[in-house]
């Protein structure tokens, strides 16, 4: 109870569990705010470091090509002077060697005009060569400034969500300062007036705590006292269940008593209830006027001679249930119905069994084993008698089955090879045609006869017997008689007196049912003095509070620290809208350098049109230059055709030249864009890393807090359901019994009996204070000698039941 009352002490509100799920839900916003940011930041640091390794690559890439045209230019320039030397030199060879050609003057003016076309074409192609790498940078400028708009708007998209954020912090914010101050106004103008009602409430809520906990005392001190009658009555109970041990009279009746207590069971019918009497009518008052009756049976049923183990014995009963299975497992290997238990037959079977052998009585098969004295502990699996008996183990547990079922079995097998009319025969024909035969196959015919529906079984001190019957006139089944055997068995060897057991149950479930009202009463003392406790600590609380000018010092410092944040927020809004401005300054700026690239060019695509249409002009003037050139006469034409040769290959070599020229101008230029488009993207780079990391802080803040205030949200919950389980009232259960004891297929011995009998009493009383369990009689088989086992077989007729 004191631990129910300390829990109880510290239980959260209603409001404090509020409050931390509104403070863990705000949290959680801001953390997903955060995460956001950071995700944003993330793919801006992303895309930032793929356009510095683009950027990086390009660079690396025109200055190879930087290295490549400066090559290019030096083999060139290599070329057109060897070009050069070549042509004056056939030039000189030409002029010398012919005199009727064109003068001199002819040729050699002609020859410059050619010259200066071809120098003409040459500085042409340059010029082209400049204005087309020019068109391909500005093209590429361009694209930049495409991209750096993109760039700058996403930029400024960010800039505004953030802007946002920043306006939805600071609206909190001010949220809290109000609150905050509202607090601290409320708890300022108090006065002395809470003060002097915090010390009334106080005082009240002492005298309602003092009071409650003499009432729970007094209510605590019954319920012991309660308790004690419950233990006094329970062991009162236990030791009237516990009985006055064996039933000495019903013992001494043997196997009659049982019939006796079955003419009368209300669970029976009247064709069982008959058989019953008959049965006990044939044992107990020698109905069928058995002339050795009274010498060999009446003795033991009157006075208890004999042996303990003898066929009418309560112990021979119990044995008699071990061979059940074993005759019906048989009976099912040969696809054959099984068989139910007739208690007429039963009673024949026992009074042969004490006989020690066959008699003028019996039912319609009838099947003896001298000295089988104990219960049956073998298999009821034929097929497990046969290994048994291939392995020459006749007389092992599974005795007298593997004698009576599975040695005669192969007897009768290898006869029918002899006697094939045999085949379809029962016993009562094979008996009348082939008697020889039946002489030693009867047991195993007797087992297998198709028309059998019911048996009894005797097992006594002078062997054991199998009576066969054709009738099913109120016969039970087999785990009917079980449990009629098992529950008999158990009144006998232990019965307690009911009315006894019913007076002391009486007391006992009066005891209780006082108990559950003193303990109710009980655990309403202790709600009311945890209530008393709960409302002596708030008042406690309550006065401590208005006397502790701490609290208007920590509202004060919330309010101050709620300003803070709100100054912080603020701030952060304008840092935001700046931030806002400047990226749209900066997407201002970027798209008109956007606007500027796209009109240099159309300039540079103008350019490059004109160069290209000059270069045209040219080389169509170089081609009549030369075609006046070559129109001269000349006298030796292979001079002529070296020197054209020449002028062929300086003319190319010459254009190669330029056309190296113009690649080396368009490569510095590429070379130079890329070194500055490196350095731009480098720089955006370590700006994007830098409000990554910016991000990456404030989420892990934000996390930490979240985190945090679930946390006690979370324990909150757990506090509070475990401590409104653990004010529920205990709950009293009520156990019951058992059904009757578990099924016992094998007996106890005169040394063993005793024990069973204290077992089976202790176990009556977990079944009481357990509510489940069972009875398990012990099991002891009964060894004795086989050397002088005699086997016989009868085949009566029938008679009347």
């Amino acid at each position: 109870m004191q631990n129910l009352q300390a829990v109880a002490q510290v239980a959260p509100s209603d409001e404090r569990i509020a409050e931390a799920k509104s403070q863990a839900d705000s949290d959680a916003k801001a953390q997903a705010e955060a995460q956001d940011a950071a995700d944003q930041a993330q793919e801006n640091k992303d895309t930032a470091q793929k356009e510095v390794n683009q950027a990086q690559q390009d660079k690396a890439s025109t200055a190879q090509g930087l290295q490549d045209a400066q090559a290019g230019v030096d083999a060139a320039k290599t070329s057109q002077d060897a070009a050069q030397a070549d042509k004056d030199a056939a030039q000189q060879a030409y002029d010398e060697a012919t005199e009727k050609a064109g003068t001199a003057d002819q040729i050699a003016q002609a020859q410059t005009k050619a010259n200066e076309a071809q120098g003409n074409v040459n500085d042409q192609q340059a010029e082209a060569g400049k204005a087309t790498a020019v068109e391909k940078q500005v093209e590429s400028d361009k694209a930049t400034a495409d991209q750096a708009v993109t760039d700058a708007q996403s930029q400024a998209n960010k800039a505004a969500a953030d802007k946002k954020l920043q306006e939805d912090i600071k609206a909190e914010a001010d949220k809290k300062v109000a609150e905050a101050q509202q607090k601290y106004d409320e708890a300022k103008v108090q006065g002395d007036a809470a003060k002097e009602q915090a010390a009334q409430e106080l005082a009240d809520a002492k005298t309602a705590q003092v009071t409650a906990q003499a009432d729970y005392a007094t209510k605590e001190q019954a319920v012991q006292a309660g308790q004690k009658s419950i233990d006094e009555a329970k062991a009162a109970l236990d030791e009237a269940k516990a009985g006055s041990g064996v039933d000495v009279d019903a013992m001494n009746k043997g196997i009659g008593g049982f019939f006796e207590s079955l003419i009368n069971d209300p669970t029976l019918n009247d064709a069982q209830k008959q058989q019953a009497q008959l049965a006990y009518d044939v044992l107990v008052n020698n109905s069928l006027n058995v002339p050795w009756y009274d010498s060999e049976v009446s003795g033991w049923l009157n006075k208890g001679e004999y042996g303990e183990d003898s066929a009418p014995s309560i112990a021979g009963l119990k044995n008699g249930l071990t061979y059940i299975d074993a005759v019906n497992g048989l009976r099912t290997a040969n696809n054959l119905n099984t068989l139910d238990i007739n208690l007429y037959a039963m009673a024949i079977a026992i009074l042969n069994s004490q006989h020690g052998g066959h008699s003028e009585i019996g039912a319609d098969a009838e099947n003896w084993a001298g000295l089988i004295t104990h219960a049956y502990n073998g298999t009821a699996d034929p097929d497990e008698w046969e290994s048994a008996y291939a392995a020459g183990q006749l007389y092992g547990k599974d005795w007298p089955f593997i004698g009576w079922y599975t040695q005669e079995k192969h007897i009768f097998e290898e006869m029918l090879k002899e006697h094939p009319g045999m085949d379809g025969m029962d016993a009562f024909q094979i008996f009348q045609t082939y008697p020889d035969v039946y002489k030693k196959a009867g047991h195993y015919l007797n087992f297998i006869m198709p028309s059998l529906k019911s048996m009894g079984f005797g097992i006594g001190e002078d062997g054991a017997v199998w009576d066969g019957s054709t009738s099913a006139t109120g016969t039970l089944t087999q785990e009917q008689f079980r449990n009629l055997v098992n529950a008999y068995v158990a009144m006998v060897e232990g019965a307690p007196d009911p009315a006894t057991v019913a007076q002391a149950r009486k007391v006992y479930d009066d005891a209780v049912a006082n108990q559950t009202q003193l303990q109710a009463e009980a655990d309403a003392a202790q709600k009311a003095l945890d209530d008393a406790q709960s409302k002596l600590d708030a008042a406690q609380k309550k006065y401590d509070a208005a006397n502790d000018q701490t609290t208007i010092e920590k509202l004060k410092q919330e309010l101050d620290d709620a300003k803070a944040n709100a100054d912080t927020a603020a701030q952060n809004v304008k840092s935001a809208d700046d931030a806002v401005a400047d990226a749209a300054q900066k997407l201002q700026a970027a798209q008109q350098a956007q606007v500027d690239a796209a009109a240099k060019l159309v300039l540079a695509q103008d350019a490059s049109k004109e160069a290209n249409a000059t270069l045209d002009r040219l080389q169509k003037e170089l081609k009549s230059a030369q075609d006046e050139l070559a129109a001269i006469p000349v006298a030796d034409p292979v001079l002529k055709a070296k020197l054209d040769d020449a002028v062929s290959k300086l003319a190319a070599a010459q254009d190669a030249y330029a056309r190296a020229l113009a690649a080396l101008d368009a490569a510095q230029n590429a070379d130079t864009s890329a070194a500055e488009k490196l350095q731009a993207k480098l720089a955006a780079l370590q700006d994007a890393n830098a409000k990554f990391a910016d991000a990456e802080a404030a989420l892990a803040t934000a996390s930490a807090a979240a985190t945090h205030s679930k946390a006690v949200y979370d324990a909150l919950i757990r506090l509070k359901i475990e401590i409104d389980a653990a004010n529920q009232p205990e709950k009293t259960a009520d156990g019951g019994n058992d059904g009757p004891a578990s099924e016992n297929t094998a007996s106890v011995d005169k040394a063993e009996a005793p024990v069973s009998v204290q077992a089976a009493s202790k176990a009556a009383k977990k079944v009481e204070l357990a509510t489940t369990g069972a009875a398990v009689d012990g099991i002891v088989m009964v060894m004795v000698s086989l050397t002088a086992l005699g086997l016989g077989t009868s085949l009566l007729k029938k008679r009347p039941k």
